[in-house]
């Protein structure tokens, strides 16, 4: 084998190595179309206002903003939770959801073991099925 083919093949195998690693990063778990700001993961959901799919790993208590901060003078309401936006947040021990919010997906919460409570304001009007299901330690909302 030539030093040149050698060359190419390592690269290969490195930027096959680099796309597996690309492939199982957090964002690539979401689907296309998602965007990521700072800790929030969320995607448009229509006139300046957006649906929150996810957050990076979080512990405590977790105050949902009004608005996020998408760009320079590009602030984003948010007014819905998606399915199963906060599963894999198995340390979240309570929720204070902002009054913009309208509607929190099936399974948002589900499985929240740790959970103790959470704020839901009084224009949500669409809690769909399971949002807080298995969420053993929850006794306030």
């Amino acid at each position: 084998m030539t030093r040149l083919h050698r060359t190419s093949a390592l690269l290969l195998v490195l930027l096959l190595a680099l796309a597996i690693v690309l492939a199982v990063s957090p964002a690539a778990v979401f689907a296309t179309g998602v965007n990521h700001t700072g800790a929030w993961y969320w995607v448009p959901y229509s006139g300046g206002m957006i649906t929150i799919v996810g957050h990076d790993p979080y512990s405590g208590v977790l105050t949902i903003p009004k608005t996020l901060e998408v760009d320079v003078d590009d602030n984003r309401t948010f007014v819905e939770i998606g399915a199963d936006a906060f599963k894999d947040m198995s340390d979240l021990t309570g929720v204070v959801l902002p009054a913009t919010l309208l509607s929190i997906g099936t399974g948002a919460f589900q499985g929240r073991t740790s959970l103790e409570y959470a704020t839901i304001p009084v224009d949500v009007n669409v809690l769909s099925a399971r949002v807080f299901m298995d969420c053993t330690l929850l006794d306030t909302v």
